[in-house]
């Protein structure tokens, strides 16, 4: 078995990756490897027993040959790709490709690197527990690159129906492109975010101009407008919300909008004197910047 070599991309310098010339040369030429591996794993699980146990225990069996250091390359890449085909069903996968991220290293590893990648991405909302390993892998090449961003697409698309909180965070990733996402994602939500108002208002300052038209899109279409008016409306009724965290939030992101909130001061006003000590706090220093006693 004979991996070609590492070349370059003629004019630009950029290596191709060993993953795009990846070719499995065999004497079986009337075979292509690619499909072998699944049938022979599937044959060895146990029949008689149910699809997701069935599924359960496919996973294991590619999971283990992933695992084998001692398996040749293509093999452990052929088995990612089988889990990838999986979908959802491969969630439990996840951990152990998310270790074998942070171990690979060199250039031989690439094929397998880049096929964890594309696989995290194709198994979608599982997947997101290992965003954040997928982020600190950037800065490797162009197409690595473009590989960890299309996967972080698909895991937070199929993430964010059921995962408001995980977009929430993101949108205080120190990664522009991972707070530039969550904006947009926010967005595509509606009114479905609207826990969401608070943090976006604060994001509005953001450092990235990119982030920062995203963010009043996302508010634009989550409460209807772009006015501040109707963002300041949203954020007085979560000052007077069961949470302490939506009251928390709520006063910070009306001390962003400074004196333009001035409307929220007679709310702040009423809510000064909020049973949690860091919530007075944040009330106490939006009535400050909003009335320009903070200056």
């Amino acid at each position: 078995m004979v991996f070609p070599q590492s070349q370059t991309d003629s004019g630009h310098g950029n290596r191709i990756s060993p993953f795009r010339q990846l070719s499995y040369q065999t004497d079986f030429t009337a075979m292509n490897v690619r499909w072998l591996l699944l049938p022979i794993m599937i044959a060895l699980l146990p029949t008689g027993v149910h699809a997701d146990d069935r599924d359960d225990n496919l996973v294991r069996e590619l999971t283990a040959v992933l695992k084998d250091r001692l398996a040749p390359t293509w093999q452990r890449v052929e088995a990612v790709r089988t889990l990838a085909k999986m979908g959802a069903s491969a969630g439990l996968a996840v951990p152990d490709f998310t270790l074998q991220l942070q171990k690979l290293k060199g250039e031989d590893t690439y094929p397998l690197q880049e096929a964890l990648v594309v696989a995290l991405g194709q198994i979608g909302s599982p997947s997101k527990t290992a965003i954040p390993t997928l982020t600190r892998l950037a800065g490797r090449d162009v197409f690595f690159d473009t590989l960890l961003r299309r996967s972080v697409d698909q895991i937070m698309a199929a993430s964010e129906d059921a995962d408001l909180p995980m977009l929430i965070r993101l949108l205080k990733n120190r990664d522009e492109a991972q707070r530039l996402r969550a904006a947009k994602a926010l967005g595509r939500l509606g009114p479905d975010a609207k826990s969401a108002v608070a943090e976006l208002v604060i994001s509005l300052n953001d450092p990235d101009d990119d982030v920062r038209r995203a963010v009043l899109k996302a508010l634009g279409l989550i409460v209807g407008s772009t006015r501040p008016s109707d963002a300041i409306s949203v954020l007085i009724l979560d000052l007077q919300d069961s949470d302490v965290g939506f009251r928390f939030r709520a006063a910070k992101a009306l001390a962003a909008y400074g004196r333009e909130a001035a409307p929220a001061l007679d709310a702040l006003q009423r809510a000064v004197n909020d049973r949690d000590k860091d919530v007075r706090r944040a009330i106490t220093d939006a009535i400050n910047i909003i009335s320009g006693a903070g200056n």
